[in-house]
């Protein structure tokens, strides 16, 4: 997987392509701790850090033909989700971090829903699970 392409706007990436139209975005990041109290802990509890995990989701305007510049449209996606079961290159950059920081790592494709209605805009949702660490980097 290639370094992601950034912006100093909010943007999600998909591999080398910048996800168009993408309106807002949630990120989980999980530190699972567990329980390593033996006798001889002086009756106090002991936890460790164990695994972490990260996931997010997103939604976007539904486009198809409009992407420019790089972006990836509605097609495009859809098209990742269902013929690729590869994790694909995840970068996510909030407006205004004054530090310039974002956060990059794979991530698989795990759920794509769209919808819409008659004389409306049609938008979508999709969700992703991490494969691998997530990092911290800067533009």
């Amino acid at each position: 997987m290639g370094a992601p392409i950034l912006s100093k706007e909010m943007f999600i990436q998909l591999d080398s392509s910048v996800l168009g139209f993408t309106t807002d975005f949630d990120l989980e990041i999980n530190k699972e701790i567990i329980d390593i109290t033996t006798l001889d802990s002086s009756g106090w509890m002991q936890k460790l850090v164990d695994l972490k995990s990260w996931s997010g989701s997103l939604s976007g305007l539904v486009t198809r033909s409009g992407a420019t510049g790089g972006e990836k449209d509605f097609d495009a996606l859809v098209n990742s989700i269902c013929t690729s079961d590869a994790s694909v290159l995840t970068a996510i950059k909030p407006t205004e971090i004054a530090s310039n920081q974002y956060l990059v790592g794979g991530a698989f494709l795990s759920n794509l829903k769209f919808s819409g209605a008659k004389g409306g805009g049609m938008t979508y949702s999709l969700s992703f699970e991490g494969s691998e660490g997530l990092t911290i980097s800067t533009v």
